[in-house]
């Protein structure tokens, strides 16, 4: 499980904790930051997701 957030999210303190958590929740999730984004990463920084996304699947795949 990936779990992609905004650095700048203002839904939350902070968004670093609330990434934590969830890994903290989910045991087998990975949390990773995406900088200069709000709520909605993948509307503010499309190509910073993307990469995200693209580099954990490819590991998920065994690229």
């Amino acid at each position: 499980m990936l779990v992609l957030m905004g650095a700048r999210d203002p839904d939350f303190p902070d968004p670093g904790a609330e990434a934590r958590a969830a890994r903290r929740l989910f045991r087998v999730a990975e949390a990773r930051m995406i900088e200069e984004a709000g709520h909605y990463p993948h509307a503010d920084r499309p190509r910073a997701t993307a990469d995200e996304l693209v580099g954990f699947l490819a590991v998920c795949a065994g690229a």
